[in-house]
């Protein structure tokens, strides 16, 4: 793949004007064909300015995409190529807090894994893993397949049911035992601790507006596949979550297994609920 030079931009926020101490919150990236750009302003979440830094960071990110998009649209026309200081200008920014820092220039053979592996070490893009991250869509998967296996009792096991208290919600999987019982997905599988509280922040939500209060939640929490120093205690976590709720709720545990996705701790609590009832279906039908 032939070298071509590429130009690239930080934009910062300067914390303290007096020792010059700065954030980078996104990146700016242009390779004569393709712009780019990434940005992450959850860590100044505690800075006094956060909301006007987020707002005008957001503002930009719009622009830059919409010049992406024209510059695409327009390649083929295209007699000069502008300079990212043409296009990444910084007219959009607040006081004197939010700045550009100097365009920067580089030689690379892949322009796309330069712009990822800039924006990965400062944290403006998702790191890789060795092991990919659970995600709701394979959570949902999971629950859904373990659902199908219970085919046999259509009136105690459902798919995709779909709830309304107040906003809408579809259970991957829900069953009876006297009461419907619902699965809430919880992922634990994230990279910060901010992750983490957002994520238990929207399932609390989920319950609240979605699960009738005369109906049991299932909080399906799905555990780290590895380690990360960078999140505490997420059983624990968990556990609050449950509490918060209040006594009708209720607590399983996924896990990632040999490569695949262990549901059996939600399989256990689905065989022992509705034993019973299909004990007395049998009967029934033997009379």
């Amino acid at each position: 793949m032939p070298s071509k030079t590429v130009e690239f931009r930080y934009l910062q926020v300067i914390t303290n004007h007096l020792s010059g101490d700065r954030v980078t919150v996104a990146l700016a990236h242009w390779d004569g064909s393709a712009l780019r750009f990434a940005c992450a302003v959850a860590s100044l979440r505690d800075h006094p300015g956060f909301v006007d830094i987020e707002r005008a960071v957001r503002a930009i990110e719009r622009s830059i995409t919409q010049r992406s998009e024209e510059l695409r649209s327009a390649s083929s026309g295209v007699l000069f190529s502008p300079t990212l200081a043409e296009l990444a200008p910084g007219s959009e920014l607040i006081g004197d807090a939010l700045v550009w820092s100097e365009v920067r220039r580089g030689i690379t053979g892949d322009s796309a894994a330069h712009f990822t592996e800039l924006g990965s070490k400062l944290g403006l893009l998702p790191v890789p893993h060795d092991v990919q991250r659970f995600s709701r869509a394979t959570i949902r998967s999971a629950l859904e397949n373990l659902a199908r296996d219970f085919e046999a009792y259509p009136d105690l096991v459902k798919t995709s049911v779909e709830l309304r208290d107040h906003y809408r919600f579809i259970a991957p999987v829900s069953w009876k035992n006297g009461v419907w019982n619902h699965a809430v997905p919880l992922n634990l599988d994230v990279d910060t601790q901010l992750e983490l509280e957002a994520q238990i922040r929207a399932t609390l939500a989920r319950v609240i507006t979605a699960i009738p209060r005369t109906e049991n939640p299932v909080l399906i929490a799905a555990l780290p596949q590895k380690p990360n120093p960078a999140v505490r205690d997420v059983e624990k976590e968990a556990r609050y979550a449950q509490e918060a709720i209040g006594s009708r709720a209720r607590l399983a545990h996924i896990r990632a297994v040999g490569g695949r996705i262990d549901t059996s701790e939600v399989r256990t609590m689905i065989d022992a609920d509705i034993a019973g009832h299909v004990v007395q279906t049998a009967l029934v039908t033997r009379q």
